[in-house]
Formats: C-alpha cells, sequence, structure tokens
C-alpha cells in the first residue's frame, strides 16, 4: 500500500498508526524517474489498461479490458510521461 511506504519514508509514526489495512485494495502505478521512485494510485480500470498494454496486448483488448476508461487521456498520459519505449502498428487480416 502507498500510504505505507510513504510512511515508513518519511518515518511518521503517526502516519503508520493512522493506515487502516481493512480499508480495501488500492492500484499503483510504480515508476523510476530520473528523480527516484515514483508510486501513484491509479484507478482499477487504468491499472488493468496499463496491465494489458505493458504485456504486449493490442490497444483493443486493453481497452476491452477497462471499459468506460478515458483511454485517450490515460494512453496520452502515458506517452507524455515515457512509459512506453515503443508500438508498432498491424494490419488487420
Amino acid at each position: 500500500m502507498d500510504a505505507i511506504w510513504r510512511a515508513v519514508l518519511a518515518q511518521d509514526d503517526a502516519a503508520m498508526a493512522a493506515i487502516d489495512l481493512g480499508s480495501g485494495p488500492v492500484w499503483l502505478l510504480v515508476q523510476r524517474l530520473e528523480t527516484g521512485v515514483d508510486v501513484m494510485r491509479i484507478s482499477k480500470r487504468e491499472w488493468r489498461f496499463a496491465t494489458q498494454l505493458c504485456s504486449g496486448r493490442p490497444l483493443q483488448a486493453a481497452l476491452d479490458m477497462a471499459p468506460g476508461l478515458g483511454a485517450a487521456t490515460v494512453l496520452a498520459g502515458h506517452f507524455a510521461a515515457g512509459r512506453f519505449i515503443g508500438y508498432r502498428l498491424e494490419t488487420a487480416p
């Protein structure tokens, strides 16, 4: 959970004590930046979408796993952040 990670890094005992382990799951995007590691919460839909793309699945398959996602905005954010190192276009059979 990102709250645990942040509390440990900050050595914040009060923040650690306030963590509710029963609050349910969170979905995280962890990335390595030039300045260090960054962790941010994302929605379950965004996580499913990113997982599919990072697994090499076609864009349509990723979209199918995340119905209702504002895919254009999310995808633009990934490209702007430099999270993808490449892509390929395939022609339909």
